[in-house]
């Protein structure tokens, strides 16, 4: 059952949940905050615009990182006044995600690795040479998604990192969820891939599908809620990886982006 929804002036591109608050990349309008500790009453509170698209957010402790026509940094001590602090020259930067005080920028042909220890001067340590899609991080290990290869790289040394390993699933790779020895792929109108990840260089293993669209995941509680586009979400037990099922959905005119909150 939807709860609420929440008019936003342009499409929402990235969604990033801490504490009571969403913060979404909305193309054209920036960084927009939400207050959601009513999930009944969701109001946008604050917001970053500036000329630019924003594609994409990560959060950790006050900052966001947004890939925004590049790559900025935002402080959030102040939900409804944030601030852009940082930014760095990351031209087609897509996405991003962030571990270990480092984020990962991803463009179309290459991974930045930014250090982002001092906020307002953003450094990049190491470049990789990938296809550039969405990340998931499982401990030292990288998986980045994008066209036709999930890939895989060492990120122990986050100034050296090494490739381990890829698997071609033949489509685009749009996001992936790391469940113990799985790791679980969003793949496009193929639907939804499940990859034996006990050994670096993956394997498949079996595909949920088709799913048109599925392009992002949340998980909880041995479930997988998969935004499948236009065909809404889609809730999946995972709690046999080797047997998953397709248990519940919810028609939405477009799911793009999925968290999830207790």
């Amino acid at each position: 059952m939807i709860a609420r929804t929440i008019d936003t002036p342009d499409f929402v591109e990235g969604v990033a949940l801490q504490g009571d608050f969403l913060y979404l990349a909305a193309g054209p309008s920036g960084l927009l905050v939400v207050d959601a500790a009513d999930p009944h009453l969701p109001t946008i509170v604050g917001s970053v615009t500036q000329s630019g698209y924003s594609f994409d957010v990560a959060v950790s402790g006050s900052f966001a990182y947004v890939a925004h026509s590049g790559f900025i940094v935002i402080d959030l001590s102040k939900p409804d006044t944030p601030v852009i602090v940082g930014r760095l020259a990351a031209q087609g930067a897509h996405s991003v995600a962030i571990t270990g005080g480092y984020v990962y920028v991803s463009r179309q042909s290459d991974v930045l690795v930014v250090d982002v220890a001092n906020p307002a001067m953003p450094q990049v340590v190491a470049t990789i040479p990938s296809a550039g899609g969405k990340i998931t991080f499982d401990g030292d290990l990288a998986y980045v998604g994008g066209s036709r290869y999930l890939e895989v790289f060492d990120i122990s040394n986050p100034t050296l990192p090494q490739s381990v390993g890829r698997l071609g699933v033949g489509v685009e790779v749009e996001e992936s969820v790391i469940l113990d020895s799985h790791a679980f792929v969003a793949a496009g109108w193929v639907g939804l891939l499940a990859v034996d990840i006990s050994n670096p260089k993956p394997s498949p293993v079996f595909g949920v599908g088709p799913m048109a669209g599925a392009g992002n995941f949340a998980y909880a509680d041995g479930y997988l809620y998969a935004a499948v586009g236009y065909d809404g979400m889609r809730v999946i037990d995972i709690s046999n990886p080797n047997s998953p099922v397709v248990v519940g959905a919810l028609d939405a005119s477009w799911v793009r982006g999925i968290r999830w909150r207790a």
